[in-house]
Order: C-alpha cells, then sequence, then structure tokens
C-alpha cells in the first residue's frame, strides 16, 4: 500500500489538523499528512475543475499525456513523480503486518 506524504515542514496547529483530518479524510502522523491515492486524485481533479480546463489542456500543463491522467483519475496508475512534485508530494510504501496467534496443542 503507497500514502503520499505532503512536503510541509511546519506542524499545524491542532485545530488545523483536525480540520485537515475532517475534510481529506486522512491520518495526520507527526508534522506530517499523509494522504490516500482517492485523496491526491480528487486534489488534481479539483484543481482541474477550479482552472476550467478540460483533460488534455490539463495534461499539457502539467506536461503529462492525456491518457497518462486519465488512467490516475480511473486509478489504473499509480500518480507518477511529475504529478507528485505538482503536488509537493513524496510516495511513501506502507507496510502492515497481520500475526496470528498460534494454538498450542
Amino acid at each position: 500500500m503507497f500514502l503520499f506524504v505532503s512536503r510541509m515542514a511546519a506542524r499545524p496547529q491542532r485545530g488545523a489538523r483536525r480540520a485537515l483530518l475532517d475534510m481529506y479524510a486522512t491520518c495526520a502522523y507527526d508534522e506530517y499528512v499523509m494522504w490516500r491515492k482517492e485523496d491526491v486524485i480528487k486534489q488534481l481533479q479539483d484543481e482541474q475543475k477550479e482552472k476550467k480546463l478540460s483533460l488534455r489542456a490539463y495534461a499539457k500543463s502539467l506536461r503529462v499525456s492525456p491518457s497518462y491522467l486519465s488512467d490516475v483519475y480511473r486509478g489504473r496508475r499509480d500518480p507518477g513523480p511529475v504529478l507528485l512534485d505538482h503536488l509537493e508530494l513524496d510516495r511513501k510504501v506502507v507496510t502492515t503486518m497481520t500475526y496470528v496467534k498460534r494454538r498450542w496443542r
């Protein structure tokens, strides 16, 4: 599983942290704000709508192909370094381990 970490160096205020958690449904970890893949896609789509650009024009402004941006929107591909640099995010690998309690006979 991948999470995307914001490059913000300053730690958000208590109220701001809670607002970020509520708004993006992400988890705050120390001074970083963790984003899920869905949050990154939503941020890109919101920015495209805010600028009132078509998919092709927005992809051209980001210097990626329209098919790649479409695949990212549909979840077929992960956001690459160009898109993450645009949003000022870094990619982190998160692993979870499950332990099963062994029963003795």
